[in-house]
């Protein structure tokens, strides 16, 4: 009997160990969601969706190129895109402070230009945001980093 009631009482010490961690990051979680509709807007190639998620001065830049600055080039440049046949963020590490937080990860695209010819980019991202009121996470600036440069899968 008392081996059944200190069972019990490990599933609600484990129950309640869930609960806490689950709200103690539950702000990185919103972020990390946050980064999935972008990455879905992205390879959706929803130009007004991906304006619609970032800050109205917000920077995307590659490499050492030079950073499209603004919701509305932001628009302009995703909207002048090949579709991406995959397009993956996966983030590393998600910190969250009052209400900016940043993301570091790991990004994957690869499309297919009009040769035909497959085309791969891979490499490192760092992601920073902002929490509006109501709670929801914008975009202010994206670096992406290939650090491997383009290949051809």
């Amino acid at each position: 009997m008392l081996a059944l009631q200190l069972g019990g009482c490990g599933f609600i010490v484990v129950r309640t160990a869930r609960h806490i961690y689950s709200e103690y990051t539950k702000e990185e979680t919103a972020v990390d969601a946050a980064l999935a509709r972008y990455q879905d807007a992205v390879l959706r190639q929803e130009p007004d969706k991906v304006a619609a998620m970032v800050e109205s001065a917000a920077e995307l830049s590659m490499d050492a190129g030079t950073p499209i600055v603004g919701r509305e080039d932001i628009r302009a440049f995703f909207a002048s895109q090949i579709k991406p046949a995959q397009f993956e963020l996966k983030p590393n590490a998600t910190t969250v402070t009052d209400d900016k937080a940043s993301q570091r990860g790991t990004y994957r695209r690869k499309t297919v230009g009009s040769s035909g010819e497959p085309e791969l980019l891979e490499g490192s991202f760092e992601a920073h945001w902002a929490r509006k009121p109501g709670g929801s996470w914008l975009l202010l600036r994206m670096h992406m980093s290939t650090g491997t440069g383009k290949k051809n899968p």
